[in-house]
C-alpha cells in the first residue's frame, strides 16, 4: 500500500519541477514587461513589471528558490519607489534596474539579461525613421507647446494665458501647418482642438499618425467645445493625455501640462551613513549604495558617529551591530536621545540571526534589520525605501500641504540662515512678503474651492518665474514669503514687479465665470535691514503700506 506521506512529497515535488520547467519563460515574460514598461513610461505598464515581480517573490521561496524570492523582493521595492515618483523613468532610474534584473536571472540559473539598448531620456519625444529613410530629429524644445487651434481669437489668449506661466506658446490655425512645424522642432506637448475645416474630428483624426512617427508620443491634451461622450472617447484612442472643454480652465490646463513635460525630475541622492567597524565591508556597503545613486559616508569608529552625523546630515543610518568600544543598541539609544535625529531610520546590519536580540535592537529605536550577507540588490532596495518614506515623512513636516511650498516655520528658518550668509559673503538679500488682495471675498463669491486655486496659481507663478537659488514658502492662509538671495533692492522689484503684472492678467475660472486676481508685496533688504527680525518686521510694513495705497502694488521698505 503506498506511502500518502511519500506520495505527497512526491507531488510536491513534481510541483517544484514543473515550477523550474516555467521558471525561465516567468523570468522572460518579466523582460519583456520591464522592455514594455521602459518604452511606454506608463504607470499602469510600470504596475504589470510590479505585480509580476511581486508574484515571483512570493512563489520562489516556496519552491526551494530563496534567492528567487530576495531577488524578486528587491526587484519589486525598487519599481514600487520609481512608481511613487509619478515622472517619467529617467535614464538612471532604468539603469538601476539592469543590476536587479541580472541578478533575477542569476538567482533563475539563467544568463545575465543584456543591458538595454541605449535610448533619449523618458518624456523627449524622438522622431523615429520613417520606412525606407532616416528621417532626421528635430531638436527638442523643453519648454515649448504646440497650440492647434482654428479659432484665432481663442487660440491668442489660450497663448497669452500659458505664457505666463512660462512656456513659449506657439500658435497654428490649419493642421498642416502644425504638421510642417514638426519637422523642424519637437514640442513638450501639444494642445489640439478638435474641430477643423476638414471635419469636426479632424483634429483627433490626424493625431495617430503623427504620434506613431515618434519613438516616445509626444503628450497630447485635446481642447473642444464638445462635451459629448463619444467625442472623449475618440480622443482617448487617439492617445490624448486629457481632454479640456472650452472655455478653458487655464490653471487647471497648466497643472495638465506641469504634470506631462517633467523631462527629469531633479534627484537628489539619499544620504546615508554606513556604521561598520570592518572597513572593507563599509566600503563595500558604500559603493553598493554609491553605484545605486546615493551618496554616503562612512563610520568605523562608533565615537566619531555624531560629528559625522552633524557634518553630514544623513536620511538613514546603516549600522553594524556589534563593534568595538559599543554595540549598535547602545549607538540607537544615544541617537534617539537628541531631538534633532529621533526621527532618522537606523537600518541595522548584522550577522545576528537570534530574532529575540534583533527585536531587543529595534526596541532601542532601530527601525529595519538586515541580516548578513546581504544581496547588494536587497541592500539597496532596503535602504531606499526606508530612506523615501524619511523624505516623505520630512517634506510633510515642512511642506505646505496646499501648493507644496515651504511653511511658515520653514520659511523662518531659511531667513535666519541666509540672513547670515549674506552676512558673511556681504552680498545683498531681498525679502518680500506678499498677500492676495480681497481674498475673502473670492472665497465668499466664488467658494473655498476656487480661492484654493487661486492660491495655487500664484504658487506656480513664483515657482516659475523666480530662480532655483530663491526660496518661496506659504507664510500663511493667502500669504507668501519670498527670500531672493544676491538680489538688490532694484533688481527685486524688477522681478516682482514682473510676476506681480503677469499675475494681474491671469485669468481665473468658477463655474464659468471669469475673474481676475492680484496681489500687494512689501520688500525689504540687506543691509538696510541686517537681522531676520528686522528685515521680516519691515517688509510686512511695506506690504500694510502697499494695502493701504490701494492694493496691487509693490512697496520697498525705505529703512
Amino acid at each position: 500500500m503506498p506511502n500518502p506521506q511519500e506520495e505527497l512529497e512526491k507531488k510536491l515535488e513534481a510541483l517544484r519541477l514543473t515550477y523550474l520547467e516555467h521558471l525561465p519563460d516567468k523570468v522572460a515574460e518579466l523582460d519583456a514587461l520591464w522592455e514594455t514598461a521602459r518604452h511606454s513610461q506608463e504607470s499602469e505598464a510600470l504596475s504589470t513589471v510590479t505585480r509580476m515581480a511581486h508574484s515571483l517573490a512570493g512563489s520562489g521561496a516556496t519552491f526551494g528558490l530563496q534567492s528567487v524570492t530576495d531577488t524578486a523582493r528587491a526587484l519589486e521595492n525598487f519599481l514600487k519607489i520609481l512608481a511613487k515618483t509619478e515622472a517619467p523613468l529617467s535614464a538612471e532610474q532604468q539603469e538601476q534596474v539592469v543590476p536587479l534584473l541580472g541578478a533575477l536571472h542569476a538567482a533563475a540559473g539563467l544568463t545575465p539579461v543584456p543591458p538595454p539598448p541605449s535610448s533619449p531620456p523618458p518624456g523627449v519625444a524622438t522622431v523615429a525613421p520613417l520606412a525606407g529613410e532616416d528621417a532626421p530629429i528635430p531638436p527638442y524644445q523643453e519648454k515649448v507647446v504646440f497650440l492647434v487651434d482654428g479659432d484665432t481669437v481663442h487660440a491668442e489668449v489660450a497663448a497669452i494665458q500659458i505664457g505666463y506661466y512660462g512656456y513659449d506658446v506657439r500658435v497654428f490655425h490649419r493642421i498642416g501647418d502644425f504638421k510642417a512645424a514638426l519637422e523642424q522642432q519637437t514640442p513638450a506637448a501639444v494642445l489640439m482642438d478638435i474641430a477643423f475645416p476638414e471635419g469636426e474630428l479632424a483634429g483627433v483624426e490626424a493625431m495617430p499618425a503623427i504620434q506613431r512617427r515618434f519613438a516616445h508620443p509626444l503628450p497630447l491634451i485635446f481642447v473642444s467645445s464638445r462635451h459629448d461622450l463619444k467625442t472623449r472617447l475618440e480622443a482617448v484612442r487617439a492617445g490624448g493625455d486629457a481632454y479640456f472643454t472650452k472655455p478653458l480652465d487655464f490653471s487647471a490646463l497648466v497643472d495638465k501640462l506641469d504634470t506631462l513635460t517633467v523631462v527629469r525630475r531633479e534627484v537628489v541622492p539619499f544620504r546615508v551613513l554606513v556604521v561598520e567597524d570592518s572597513v572593507p565591508l563599509a566600503e563595500f556597503y558604500a559603493l553598493t549604495l554609491q553605484k545605486a545613486g546615493m551618496e554616503t559616508r562612512t563610520v568605523s569608529s562608533p565615537m566619531q558617529l555624531l560629528d559625522q552625523m552633524e557634518r553630514f546630515g544623513p536620511e538613514l543610518i546603516l549600522m553594524d551591530m556589534y563593534m568595538p568600544d559599543c554595540n549598535g543598541q547602545e549607538l540607537a539609544a544615544v541617537i534617539r536621545q537628541d531631538e534633532v535625529y529621533v526621527g532618522i531610520p537606523i537600518v541595522f546590519l548584522s550577522g545576528e540571526t537570534d530574532v529575540f536580540k534583533q527585536l531587543a535592537a529595534m526596541r532601542q529605536g532601530g527601525d529595519d534589520f538586515l541580516t548578513k550577507p546581504i544581496q547588494p540588490a536587497h541592500l539597496v532596495a532596503a535602504v531606499s525605501i526606508r530612506a523615501e518614506r524619511y523624505r516623505s515623512l520630512r517634506a510633510f513636516m515642512t511642506r505646505d500641504s496646499l501648493t507644496g511650498l515651504l511653511n511658515h516655520t520653514k520659511i523662518k528658518e531659511h531667513l535666519s540662515m541666509e540672513m547670515a550668509r549674506a552676512g558673511r559673503q556681504d552680498r545683498p538679500m531681498a525679502f518680500a512678503m506678499i498677500d492676495l488682495d480681497r481674498f475673502k471675498s473670492v472665497n465668499d463669491t466664488y467658494g473655498h474651492s476656487v480661492g484654493d486655486r487661486v492660491i495655487k496659481s500664484l504658487s506656480r507663478l513664483l515657482r516659475q518665474r523666480l530662480r532655483r537659488s530663491d526660496v518661496v514658502g506659504r507664510y500663511g492662509g493667502e500669504e507668501f514669503a519670498v527670500i531672493l538671495e544676491d538680489t538688490d533692492a532694484a533688481n527685486a522689484l524688477s522681478v516682482l514687479e514682473g510676476i506681480r503684472e503677469a499675475f494681474s492678467q491671469i485669468v481665473q475660472s468658477a463655474d464659468g465665470a471669469e475673474f481676475y486676481s492680484t496681489f500687494s508685496c512689501g520688500v525689504a533688504t540687506y543691509p538696510r535691514y541686517d537681522t531676520a527680525a528686522r528685515i521680516g518686521n519691515a517688509a510686512d510694513k511695506a506690504l500694510y503700506q502697499a494695502k493701504h495705497e490701494g492694493r496691487n502694488r509693490i512697496v520697498m521698505a525705505d529703512g
